[in-house]
């Protein structure tokens, strides 16, 4: 079940279609109903005989049975599993899907009250896509019968998903717009690159003493510029006591560690040539740039994954920012006595 939820990506963790209602009950010698009276000796209210709500809104309210009946719902025969967990441990469980129970009433509300429609061949696309991941249908349907979950509920839970996801796609999409300087930050935020620089120190200069030190550093862009080596002008001229003697040489930093206008210099200069005069807090720099190692592919095919996993990324903040309004204008209250 949950590789059908993680195909449909809402952050959804759990959907059901229960009944609603204060007044549900679970049947006596059902597989819920035994469960929970095992587990009411750990949670006392568990007890099937004595429903207890659990959550209040202003339309509904999410009681221990009909939570009960939804993990049923969701792991078949595996809800089993709950009773060799501790009661802190099935206590955290319980919240959690009385939570997710509410949240996806709320939304599965608001998604209807939009006009969403979810059609059939749309559930059988998201299902064509589950018989391929589980190996063909086949393996999907003995999968699914082994823990007693009908087909019927997994068409039911896909196709409330995928409405959700419609209205919730539609509700945030100005939230979750990538730009183009976004894909490319994100590319880059890893890559490294080597330099070599030359620095003549200005700290503490006079005006006219940095005006001779800026002139100095122009005439050694110069013959940087017209092929001397590098390496033995940064050896000899160079003032930075951390790179004087290895030639001037930064080996593979990431943006963050260097000064900013250094930074800014070393990842923009093409490798191979030379920065202009850079100033920054210690001195006048001239930065070769040797190397640029940018991801392990080129941009225009690592783009489209790093879109999406940032839309991802702003999807569930501004998901959990709206879920969290919608529980206010739905008068959502967790019962603290449980």
């Amino acid at each position: 079940m949950k590789k059908v939820l993680i195909l449909l990506s809402i952050v959804i963790l759990l959907i059901s279609c229960a009944k609603e209602g204060g007044d549900f009950k679970l049947e006596k010698g059902t597989v819920p109903y035994k469960v929970a009276k095992n587990l009411s000796e750990k949670l006392p209210f568990l007890n099937p005989d004595s429903s207890v709500v659990i959550i209040t809104t202003n339309d509904f309210v999410i009681t221990s049975a009909e939570v009960m009946s939804n993990m049923y719902y969701l792991f078949g025969n595996r809800i089993k599993q709950f009773e060799n967990i501790s009661p802190s441990e099935l206590k955290i469980t319980v919240i959690k899907n009385a939570d997710e129970l509410a949240k996806e009433k709320i939304l599965r509300k608001r998604a209807e009250a939009a006009g969403i429609v979810i059609s059939d061949a749309m559930v059988d696309s998201i299902l064509e896509v589950q018989y391929k991941a589980s190996g063909g249908k086949d393996k999907f349907l003995s999968y699914i019968q082994r823990d007693s979950i009908p087909l019927e509920n997994v068409r039911a839970d896909i196709k409330v998903g995928l409405g959700i996801k419609k209205y919730l796609d539609e509700r945030l999409k100005d939230e979750t717009q990538v730009s183009e300087e976004e894909i490319r930050a994100a590319y880059e935020k890893d890559t490294v690159v080597t330099v070599r620089h030359i620095l003549l120190l200005t700290n503490n200069k006079s005006g006219q003493n940095k005006m001779a030190i800026r002139r100095k550093m122009e005439k050694l862009l110069k013959r940087a510029r017209n092929g001397e080596d590098f390496a033995e002008l940064a050896k000899k001229y160079s003032e930075d006591p951390g790179s004087k003697e290895r030639g001037g040489l930064y080996e593979n930093f990431p943006k963050g560690q260097m000064v900013k206008r250094f930074e800014v210099a070393s990842f923009r200069t093409p490798v191979g040539e030379i920065s202009d005069i850079v100033e920054t807090r210690y001195g006048y720099h001239i930065i070769k740039v040797i190397d640029r190692k940018v991801g392990s592919k080129p941009y225009e095919e690592e783009k489209v994954e790093i879109k999406r996993k940032i839309e991802s990324e702003k999807f569930k903040k501004a998901y959990a920012k709206y879920i969290e309004k919608l529980k206010k204008e739905e008068g959502f209250k967790l019962n603290k006595d449980v």
